[in-house]
């Protein structure tokens, strides 16, 4: 007989079988060998590792061997419980393991096997596999004794067939209450974080190994990459003779030489910190590729690069960077794995269904020499409970990680992130390289919060790649900031006296706002000033509140009017990272210090020597503890003091402002998903800090989903997305993949995030659907909801309001 892993039906529903069982079996464990690392785990021997995740891959399928998985894989109807497979080969490697006394392998085996169909769960819970409890224990004894029943007679075959000897033995199912036993005093013995880093690592080997072979994708071969690539792409582009200029140069000098250093493959965490404009992108990507070459000539393997941002428009101007640094298409692949990535509109050749499948699954197993990527996508692979992320989760061992901007990471979550990278690093082999224009004492915080208890120290496993960071800030002059905080100011009107009072019209200005509604009364209140002055300076507004797609062409706006008509943009902290924008004065609401920096990143960005000292004025309208909180209004007040403060004196503020929140200890979520983290706690429904629970950003139950339907473009995109949605069977297949081929980028660059009283009485996107909580404007109604200008039209107090909506 022949046995089958893989089967597909055809449109008049006959079966086609597509793998066979022995040759999925040995082709998992052929990518999982392939991709296994060298080096990570330090204190586990790499043969044990090899052979761990080789039984890994010869089990995982094993009953897939009983004649119900054959019966269903052939379309006949089968009792669901009898064709599960998963379990079979879970018992069978945790009795092998068993005997040789090693109960970490055999433990962590059963686990991973078991839950490769699914996400991972707290092994400490009693329900350990979900029907391992008293209430099913009849049931689940019939099941495998039936099971057990098909596979006895065909030992031989599978034994020939995965290459091993199999013992019968192996083939017995545990008592309950034993197995329960036995799982807790496992986990009370060896929960901890470098068990949730090995689980989480051999369980993305297997899965991801598991789901190339099933979707016929092959493993990418990584491309040398030319360590001279971005010193010839500046040499192209770098023309002007500026101090600016000359200071990159020599900060790239500067970092670029420690790859002489014959001791560098040994340090694992660095740090860039630099300010704005100094050219970190350019300088960390040409360190990464040192280290790449130097990492492969010592260890034999090429590491993937992998760069994370926090926000969609500096990952778009980076991929931008990328690409054209890396113009040579037979350079390297780069891939972009971010929420409004158009993955395949550059994509050729996708003609059928299996073409697409592999593209798909290239995207979420990043199959590719340079992975660009947003923080969610890359917090939310390395804490995760999830199948889908964690496929990827192995790439990240002994690759070369860029973490840009990690200044915007939440406070509460700082000394969590700083534990998670040193561990990381520590037990994967992962090499990162941290960039900030500010010093947000990620790695100091997660020593003082969480890792001096346990006797470990990450601060001292970092090195700093510029020698002091603080004297270029030192050379700076661009900026100044100066608190104008005696008092709150009342409205919008108390604004507009002191705005007139410190700008003038030849100046373009950024003022930046905490609040939708606070920066909607600033712009209204500011084109009624201009408009009576008869002012003819260009008025613009960015925020949450415009859909996507319009922010990008706002900003493009914005850039073509910048020289010489004195543009003035109302924002709130969209604009605060990665937007390449100079203006000539800035105003920012009071908020987290390193936020405010940021926004002194916008202003003289180019170091223009006319406008050195431009001032950035840091005023308070009271809306600091609606979106932060009363610990950033008091610490940020503090460090800032009276001013002004000068460019040189930015790098100690910002350690001023860290240092006294870190004296606050206000990091108890932190310390309780560490906690989760180091407990196994992967999915407790009962923990709101289990691991399934973390988000780089919280979701909120306070704000909905509106999809603007702004143009004919965001109306195709939604008639794809309700095709896809109300199709069935085939067709849907048929209308998603058109829907992402064509529509995805679109669609998703039409949605903003509204707040529910305001957007609660729109109609949802989809009525067949009423749990997909997405509302709908649509293109006939556009002008009663949404102005191109200012996004969602709404009560600015801030406040729900009565609605009427006429449909």
């Amino acid at each position: 007989m022949i046995y089958y892993s893989h089967a597909q039906k055809d449109e008049q529903g006959a079966v086609h079988f597509t793998r066979k069982l022995e040759t999925h079996t040995h082709e998992v464990r052929k990518n999982a060998l392939k991709s296994i690392r060298k080096g990570i785990f330090p204190e586990t021997p790499y043969p044990v590792q090899e052979n761990f995740i080789s039984e890994l891959c010869l089990f995982h399928d094993l009953g897939k061997y009983t004649s119900y998985f054959q019966a269903y894989i052939a379309g006949k109807k089968t009792d669901p419980e009898l064709k599960a497979h998963a379990r079979v080969g879970a018992l069978a490697l945790w009795r092998k393991l068993s005997e040789t006394e090693d109960k970490f392998l055999a433990y962590t085996a059963y686990f991973i096997i078991f839950c490769h169909h699914r996400n991972l769960f707290s092994p400490s819970k009693i329900r350990f596999d979900r029907l391992l409890d008293e209430d099913f224990e009849d049931n689940l004894h019939k099941v495998f004794t039936s099971q057990k029943a098909t596979l006895v007679p065909v030992i031989k075959t599978i034994a020939a067939e995965l290459a091993i000897p199999f013992d019968e033995t192996w083939l017995q199912i545990p008592y309950s209450r034993e197995f329960r036993v036995e799982v807790k005093k496992w986990v009370k013995e060896h929960a901890s974080v470098k068990t949730y880093f090995w689980i989480n690592y051999f369980f993305s080997l297997l899965i991801e190994s598991d789901k190339l072979d099933a979707s016929d994708t092959a493993i990418y071969g990584l491309k040398p990459l030319k360590t001279t690539i971005v010193t010839e792409y500046i040499a192209q582009i770098s023309t002007e003779n500026t101090e600016q200029n000359r200071l990159r140069q020599e900060v790239r000098a500067e970092v670029t030489a420690h790859l002489t250093d014959p001791q560098i493959l040994e340090k694992k965490i660095f740090l860039l910190a630099a300010p704005t404009g100094i050219g970190k992108t350019l300088t960390a990507l040409d360190f990464a590729i040192g280290l790449r070459s130097l990492t492969e000539k010592k260890s034999g393997y090429r590491p993937q690069i992998i760069t994370a941002l926090p926000f969609i428009n500096i990952i778009e101007q980076t991929l931008d960077v990328y690409k054209k640094t890396l113009a040579d298409p037979d350079s390297a692949h780069i891939l972009a794995h971010y929420q409004y990535a158009d993955i395949f509109g550059e994509a050729e050749g996708i003609e059928s269904d299996r073409d697409y499948n592999r593209k798909l699954m290239e995207l979420d197993t990043w199959q590719a020499d340079i992975v660009i990527t947003s923080f969610v996508q890359f917090f939310q692979t390395l804490i995760s409970n999830k199948n889908k992320l964690l496929k990827k989760f192995h790439h990240l061992a002994g690759a070369i990680v860029i973490l840009d901007e990690v200044q915007s990471i939440a406070l509460a979550q700082v000394p969590l992130v700083g534990a998670m990278l040193y561990y990381l690093a520590k037990f994967l082999g992962t090499r990162l390289v941290v960039m900030t224009a500010t010093q947000p004492l990620l790695f100091e915080l997660a020593d003082e919060v969480i890792l001096k208890p346990l006797g470990e120290s990450a601060t001292e496993s970092t090195f700093s790649l510029v020698r002091h960071p603080e004297s270029l800030f030192h050379s700076f002059h661009r900026t100044q900031l100066i608190p104008v905080l005696n008092e709150k100011l009342s409205d919008e009107n108390a604004f507009l006296q002191l705005f007139e009072s410190l700008w003038q019209p030849d100046q373009s200005c950024l003022i930046v706002c905490n609040t939708v509604g606070r920066s909607l009364k600033v712009y209204f209140a500011l084109r009624a000033y201009l408009s009576g002055k008869k002012y003819r300076n260009p008025l613009f507004y960015l925020s949450t509140n415009v859909v996507p797609a319009h922010r990008a062409t706002s900003i493009e706006e914005i850039k073509r009017t910048m020289n010489g008509n004195a543009p003035i943009l109302v924002s709130t902290q969209v604009v605060e990272a990665g937007v390449d924008l100079d203006f000539d004065l800035a105003f920012r609401d009071l908020g987290p210090i390193d936020s405010i920096i940021q926004v002194a990143g916008r202003v003289n960005r180019n170091d223009s020597p006319e406008r050195a000292g431009s001032q950035v004025f840091i005023i308070d309208f009271g809306d600091c503890e609606k979106v932060y909180d009363s610990i950033t209004r008091s610490q940020a007040i503090a460090a800032l003091g009276s001013g002004p403060i000068q460019e040189p004196e930015y790098f100690q503020l910002v350690a001023r402002y860290f240092r006294a929140n870190a004296d606050r200890r206000a990091y108890s979520e932190s310390i309780k998903r560490f906690e989760a983290i180091s407990l196994l706690n992967y999915d407790d429904p009962e923990d709101k800090y289990s691991v399934s629970q973390y988000r780089v950003i919280p979701e909120s139950n306070k704000s909905i989903s509106v999809f603007v339907e702004a143009d004919e473009n965001a109306m195709a995109a939604r008639d794809a997305f309700l095709k896809m949605m109300q199709s069935t069977g085939r067709e849907r297949g048929e209308w998603k993949k058109k829907f992402d081929l064509n529509f995805k980028k679109d669609f998703h660059q039409h949605i903003i995030a509204l707040p529910s009283w305001l957007a609660a009485n729109l109609p949802l996107i989809c009525d067949d659907f009423p749990d997909l909580l997405v509302r709908y404007v649509s293109l006939d109604q556009l002008e009663n909801f949404y102005d191109r200008e200012t996004g969602f039209i709404r009560n600015t107090s801030d406040q729900p309001i009565a609605q009427t909506v006429i449909l």
